[in-house]
């Protein structure tokens, strides 16, 4: 006949066991998931910093008047805004 103390606590070891075995696969995927957010968030930041230094090199560039078209373009919509139409003339006449 089985001994039912035995028996019992050989069920109860291998429940815990089982639970134990549990929590560790839940760790493991805790962690994984967590790597993988941290990966796709650098990659968000290097993209915005990219985006962000070459916005500013553009308009660096357009400032600097290395692109002369872009630069008078800007000289024009501000003349035309503030209504120095006649002020521009004379500078551009003289």
């Amino acid at each position: 006949m089985i001994n039912t103390v035995n028996f019992t606590n050989f069920i109860n070891i291998v429940v815990v066991v089982e639970v134990v075995v549990v929590v560790k696969v839940v760790v493991v995927v805790v962690k994984v998931v967590v790597v993988l957010i941290v990966v796709v968030l650098e990659v968000v930041v290097v993209v915005v910093i990219i985006v962000v230094v070459e916005t500013w090199q553009t308009r660096v560039t357009e400032i600097d008047g290395s692109d002369p078209d872009a630069l008078q373009e800007k000289a024009d919509n501000f003349r035309t805004r503030t209504g120095n139409d006649m002020e521009a003339k004379s500078t551009d006449d003289g």
